[in-house]
């Protein structure tokens, strides 16, 4: 039996309003509904094109190809890009690699835009786009190097540990908390007594309070 809540944003799944449609969908991914993908699955035909991108998304987080297309559609849209990027990311789609790198060959993409589909590209299985995000790491410009840091450890880079540690644990670094994001997406817990410490640092109250969340989240499993 399901709980009020779940059944009320299940029953929202059918609602006339396409924004209450949308939130339902945020709803149960947020809840952790089991069998979500089967409920979600028909909403890649509704007649809202947000609410079909969304449920193609959440799909996507749950390892379901059934949304590539609409996805790939969705890197048209100026405002929902980067989402359906990372979206495509974690899937890593060998079906969505054609699109992804027709996106990356356009002229003017914003530096982030062109990071994050290079990882798409790695995780669809091209590896070759892997050089430029370790290229990124290198950049002057902390946005990139910070994305690229992330990435690092979402891709599961051969190194990765090392590298990311090696920048938390310069306290004269800028982009700490960024290789602390990537150590928590690489998910080793040989990074924990590093993220211990930093969880009691008093320097840097933001950098010690998600060090303090990574460390919850890794116990708490």
């Amino acid at each position: 039996m399901v709980s009020a809540d779940v059944q009320e944003a299940i029953d929202a799944l059918e609602n006339d309003d396409g924004v209450v449609r949308g939130k339902a969908i945020e709803a149960l991914v947020e809840m952790n509904v089991t069998g979500l993908a089967d409920r979600l699955r028909p909403m890649l035909d509704d007649r809202d094109w947000v609410v079909r991108f969304k449920a193609a998304s959440a799909l996507a987080w749950l390892g379901d190809e059934s949304g590539v297309e609409i996805l790939l559609d969705g890197l048209r849209q100026r405002d929902l890009c980067f989402m359906a990027l990372q979206s495509l990311t974690e899937l890593g789609s060998a079906e969505a690699l054609d699109g992804i790198k027709a996106f990356s060959r356009r002229r003017f993409l914003h530096p982030l835009e062109r990071l994050q589909a290079a990882a798409a590209m790695v995780r669809c299985g091209d590896e070759s786009s892997l050089a430029y995000i370790e290229n990124r790491i290198e950049s002057s410009k902390p946005e990139e190097r910070g994305l690229a840091l992330e990435l690092l450890g979402r891709l599961d880079v051969q190194g990765a540990l090392d590298r990311l540690q090696g920048v938390l644990a310069d306290p004269a670094d800028p982009q700490r908390l960024d290789a602390l994001r990537g150590l928590a997406a690489l998910d080793d817990r040989r990074a924990e007594p590093l993220i211990e410490r930093v969880a009691g640092e008093s320097d840097d109250k933001q950098l010690a309070k998600e060090a303090q969340s990574v460390l919850k989240l890794w116990r708490d499993r």
